[in-house]
């Protein structure tokens, strides 16, 4: 691939054989395949509607599917990170539904704050609106890296 992505994701609700051949594809590869849990946007009404569990215990089933599928990394919430970084700590985690304190949470439900998510364990943080619908989106980025998260 001369213009390999870092990453791609795939639903671990697609299923182990699913995700097995997503990896099977990409080996060889320098990019990672992570397995996306229980959308942010779902919250405990929505994921008992969905998967007829709360969201950590979805998260916690599909991140086992997803593992033996031999995945590099998962996407769940901030609020499940600690947990699946202790049971998988070799793996990569994306945590998005991420906003800055007092940011409008749109349709996420699941989220925390840049250093919230980090702190629990996150690799890569995921703030698109908050940083996209900013006046300045290169700024608002800016200001996230050094003003919370203390990046220079």
């Amino acid at each position: 691939m001369p213009y390999s992505p870092w990453a791609v994701t795939v639903h671990a609700s697609g299923g182990g054989e699913m995700m097995k051949m997503a990896v099977a594809t990409l080996e060889g590869t320098t990019t990672k395949v992570l397995a996306v849990t229980v959308p942010t946007s779902f919250d405990e009404k929505t994921c008992e509607e969905v998967y007829t569990c709360l969201p950590k215990e979805q998260v916690l089933k599909l991140a086992a599917i997803a593992y033996r599928a031999g995945v590099h990394g998962f996407v769940c919430s901030p609020l499940e990170v600690k947990e699946l970084k202790k049971l998988y700590p070799d793996k990569i985690f994306v945590t998005p539904g991420v906003r800055s304190p007092g940011a409008d949470h749109g349709d996420q439900q699941r989220v925390d704050t840049p250093k919230g998510a980090m702190d629990e364990g996150a690799n890569k943080i995921v703030m698109g609106r908050q940083i996209l619908d900013a006046p300045d989106p290169v700024a608002e980025a800016k200001r996230v890296l050094k003003d919370e998260l203390l990046i220079a």
